[in-house]
């Protein structure tokens, strides 16, 4: 009897459980600025490189009871790119050297805030200059401006397209 009353307790409470205001949270903006930090590497090492492999999801939550909508923003950043910088070869294959760029976006999670904890979108973007050897050079991409999961990857597709187009234009010596 102990677990029924138990079980029924957390399935009241769980069917109580606060609900996110997706709308509420996508409008929610900030105008600090994104921005790139370096790990390895310089602008200069990805001048010459001229093939690119990314991934792009966003990890949204829609309510505590199913935690996770997964967008695939992978062919809305490809499609953004291929406008910005005609020219560029689009791989994945393994064997390539290449710019592998991955992004992930997501609610950020706020635990002064109500439940269920979350306050607006963010965006992590990884570059890395990828050869058969290894990583050559490595860069983060961030943003915290909020947005909905097709703005925030928009916003990544730009500041990349706009990353590659000066490494091509970077004097290196």
């Amino acid at each position: 009897m102990k677990r029924f009353l138990t079980l029924i307790a957390c399935v009241v409470c769980v069917a109580c459980a606060a609900r996110a205001d997706l709308t509420g949270l996508d409008a929610l903006r900030s105008d600090d600025e994104a921005s790139w930090v370096y790990y390895k590497g310089s602008l200069c090492d990805f001048k010459r490189q001229a093939t690119v492999c990314a991934t792009a999801v966003d990890e949204g939550t829609q309510e505590l009871a199913t935690p996770y909508r997964r967008v695939d923003l992978t062919q809305t950043v490809l499609a953004s790119l291929k406008r910005e910088l005609p020219g560029l070869t689009y791989s994945c294959h393994d064997s390539d050297s290449r710019i592998r760029a991955e992004y992930q976006g997501g609610y950020s999670f706020v635990t002064h805030s109500a439940p269920p904890y979350l306050g607006r979108r963010f965006g992590l973007g990884l570059v890395r200059l990828e050869s058969p050897q290894g990583w050559i050079a490595e860069v983060v991409w961030t943003d915290n401006r909020g947005g909905s999961a097709e703005d925030v990857g928009l916003r990544f597709a730009h500041a990349l397209a706009g990353f590659l187009a000066e490494a091509r234009s970077t004097r290196c010596d």
